[in-house]
């Protein structure tokens, strides 16, 4: 059982670098695109909206411990201290966080199914990334904000949370504040806007990505914490 848990987390933390890695691919393309064109920065896809989309992560297998709990207290809490704004559409990954987020009196509109493997992480992401283009072209939405748990340790994990719209500014900035790595700076042929449009829809692709595979990751440490000694395992609970 151990050894099972054991290689399944590693699996999805190996989907996480990879994504983070295809992430910094990703950064470099916004770094030519903007060096070379850097007026597309105010382009308007990266504008803000009042209308939030939150995507909030539980888990697929029940004996997870409080998993789904820790969750949904983090995203109660920042709530009610006013560190989010209130979500006009809350979708749930996995029926079992719907509970939880209904005990704190945050409602779910939608639900998607967990993914059981790496391989099928892919389709959730697009029925994610669907769901977000219907709703931004039909009824006007334009911020998403993504609250998973991410393992810190073999027995421990913590919730976060990652706004992927509207794009930050800041770090728009410190993309093409970047020096390039050599005196070449590559070209392109795609039409600026274009490319812009495909980078920003493959950020929030990987984006959502990460999210799934760090979730899935923090699952199996939960449900391998459960068969560890219960001194430990509250050890571990407390931490996260």
């Amino acid at each position: 059982m151990k050894v099972l848990a054991a290689v399944s987390i590693r699996q999805y933390e190996q989907a996480a670098e990879s994504v983070r890695k295809y992430f910094n691919t990703i950064e470099m393309g916004l770094q030519i695109l903007f060096k070379k064109k850097g007026q597309l920065r105010d382009i308007p896809a990266v504008k803000t909206q009042k209308k939030l989309i939150m995507i909030i992560f539980g888990s697929g297998q029940p004996m997870c411990g409080q998993f789904n709990e820790v969750m949904a207290s983090y995203v109660s809490s920042r709530l009610d201290q006013g560190l989010e704004d209130r979500p006009t559409k809350v979708v749930a990954v996995g029926p079992r966080i719907t509970s939880n987020m209904q005990s704190k009196g945050i409602g779910v509109d939608e639900i998607v199914q967990v993914p059981g493997s790496v391989h099928a992480i892919n389709d959730c992401v697009e029925q994610l990334v669907l769901l977000l283009d219907q709703w931004f072209s039909e009824e006007g939405y334009q911020s998403v904000i993504l609250f998973n748990n991410r393992p810190v340790s073999q027995s421990s994990f913590i919730p976060v949370r990652h706004r992927v719209l509207p794009i930050d500014q800041m770090w728009l900035d410190s993309i093409q504040e970047r020096s390039w790595p050599t005196n070449n700076l590559p070209t392109y042929t795609m039409d600026a806007g274009r490319l812009l449009s495909t980078l920003i829809r493959q950020y929030i692709f990987v984006s959502i990505y990460k999210s799934f595979a760090e979730s899935l990751a923090a699952e199996q440490v939960a449900g391998w914490s459960r068969c560890i000694s219960p001194n430990k395992r509250l050890r571990s609970i407390s931490r996260s």
